[in-house]
């Protein structure tokens, strides 16, 4: 009789403890809310961004590479989002739809009719394959230093290359 009086008093104190600890954990892991972030992204200086090619923004949300027309000549721009000024790529004139390789480094483009690549630091774009391309349309940089590119709006099928260069298949 002592142990049927216990039990439901055990019984009581487990279960409020599990709520309370239930309410603490829910308390802890709920997120807040994402803050809503907006910019505006200028064209640089005497310079039209050009709107058939696509931004975009780095892997780790730093930097945005765009391309935009100065003085006669396209060519790639970037611009690091905790600045108001944006700074052009030399060696890639003629760069159309941009995108980035995982680790934000390096960028790779359309121009002319080959795939390149270059360094966001700078220093010489490197041509990683030809593409004859007649309207390139964007393409993905993977982990595995893969990129896989769609040379006419991926009409003629979706291809991959190294980020070393070869022939894309």
């Amino acid at each position: 009789s002592r142990l049927g009086r216990i039990l439901p008093v055990v019984a009581v104190v487990t279960t409020l403890a599990a709520l309370a600890l239930g309410i603490i954990a829910y308390r802890h892991v709920s997120e807040e809310p994402q803050p809503v972030i907006k910019m505006s992204v200028l064209p640089p200086e005497k310079a039209t961004i050009v709107g058939n090619s696509l931004p975009a923004v780095s892997p780790d949300g730093r930097h945005l590479a765009f391309v935009a027309a100065a003085d006669g000549k396209t060519q790639l721009w970037v611009r690091d989002l905790d600045s108001l000024a944006a700074r052009a790529l030399t060696g890639t004139q003629g760069a159309l739809d941009p995108f980035w390789s995982p680790d934000s480094h390096s960028i790779a483009f359309y121009a002319g009719s080959q795939l390149k690549k270059i360094e966001v630091a700078g220093g010489p774009a490197l041509a990683l394959c030809d593409t004859a391309a007649d309207r390139p349309r964007g393409g993905s940089w993977g982990k595995n230093d893969v990129l896989v590119f769609a040379p006419n709006n991926g009409n003629d099928g979706i291809f991959r290359v190294p980020a070393s260069g070869g022939i894309a298949t």
